[in-house]
């Protein structure tokens, strides 16, 4: 697939009121940069379908139908989809105006744009000219989320100013060399058809796939969730530091982009905490976790020899006792609240069962012994 004509290239447009972003956007990319597009994607609803069928498809005699036998292009060769938005009950939407919608709309918006760019033989040109502002923004995000490097996303500009959203422009003709059109107050004008001008303005945004698991990708239903997983990546790769747990001497050195921090705790806390390091997390039960408390205790005789310490030394309430200290500490030590996450021991708060975890990723962790 290295050489791009190869590429199966789809239109993808939010479309709202103005279905004639449509063949601007196919004349921009068919005639003027001679870019086949054999699939056009339209996210819109009820609504914008019947814009669309009454104004711009016409049973087969509007103007894309019109576009494509004026500049010789098979309207048969291209396959035209629409999805629906749809809210939360699985129903196609008519408008977007509740918080619901808009919610259920960035939810479908997810889920088409992800179905598309999981297909590795295809290349989407993406148009954010159309729909409301709330769907411009969805598309606009969900490839910030999901597009690839082939993929683009860009606006429809039309000059001159006074034809661009023109409910009577479509595309610049080839049969006629004037336009006669009407204004917004119905007055007739006229426009050179070699005055016309549709440009393509290529938006550059940020490829964040590349940082997303695709089993978190193929996984995630919810837009706010994909958003949200990909802010703690972005998080992780800008703040996330190198932690040294040093338990011959008693101490955790930190190292951010900036700082390094050293925090000094007990023998049995130091304990707790590389065991959580090196296990990724520990489920602390009311009944006793014996698999944990072995493997604590015997790191604790490995490196210490101090008596008074048994497995009574981790049961669930010095467990629960040990965490609070420990982050107390941590906090204490470390000024940023965004370094602070990675290092405190984090709690499910299950009572009778909590799970203690870090956010420190293992790559980035290193725990010295005595040996």
């Amino acid at each position: 697939m290295s050489n791009k004509m190869n590429y199966i290239n789809l239109l993808l447009a939010a479309l709202g009121t103005t279905p004639q972003i449509i063949t601007e956007s196919l004349y921009q990319l068919m005639v003027v940069q001679h870019i086949p597009i054999q699939e056009i994607h339209l996210i819109t609803t009820t609504e914008g379908k019947k814009r669309a069928e009454d104004n711009l498809f016409q049973n087969g005699e509007g103007p894309f139908f019109q576009f494509c036998r004026e500049y010789g292009f098979s309207s048969t060769e291209i396959t035209i989809k629409y999805h629906l938005i749809e809210n939360q009950k699985g129903e196609p939407l008519s408008d977007i105006r509740t918080a619901e919608d808009n919610q259920a709309a960035a939810d479908y918006f997810l889920k088409i744009v992800r179905s598309l760019t999981s297909r590795p033989e295809t290349r989407i040109f993406a148009t954010i000219a159309g729909g409301r502002k709330t769907m411009s923004a969805y598309l606009y995000l969900t490839m910030q989320l999901l597009g690839r490097d082939q993929d683009t996303l860009y606006h429809v500009l039309v000059h001159p100013e006074n034809i661009e959203s023109n409910p009577n422009f479509y595309y610049p003709p080839k049969s006629v060399e004037v336009m006669e059109l009407l204004d917004r107050s119905k007055r007739p004008f006229s426009v050179p058809v070699k005055d016309i001008r549709i440009d393509m303005a290529e938006i550059p945004f940020v490829k964040m796939r590349r940082i997303l698991n695709k089993d978190f990708i193929n996984s995630i239903d919810k837009f706010s969730e994909l958003v949200a997983i990909t802010q703690d990546k972005i998080d992780r790769a800008q703040f996330e530091p190198e932690v040294e747990i040093n338990l011959p001497d008693k101490i955790i050195i930190i190292k951010d982009q900036q700082h390094t921090y050293t925090i000094r705790l007990r023998p049995i806390q130091m304990c707790f905490y590389a065991y959580l390091a090196r296990n990724t997390s520990l489920l602390n039960r009311k009944a006793g976790n014996l698999k944990a408390i072995k493997e604590m205790l015997n790191l604790y005789r490995q490196e210490y020899a101090i008596l008074g310490v048994n497995e009574r030394s981790f049961d669930y309430e010095r467990l629960m006792q040990m965490r609070s200290k420990v982050n107390t500490q941590i906090r204490k030590s470390i000024p940023s609240p965004l370094l602070q996450e990675f290092l405190i021991i984090h709690s499910d708060e299950k009572y009778g069962g909590a799970t203690f975890s870090l956010k420190l990723s293992p790559s980035r962790t290193r725990i010295i012994t005595s040996d």
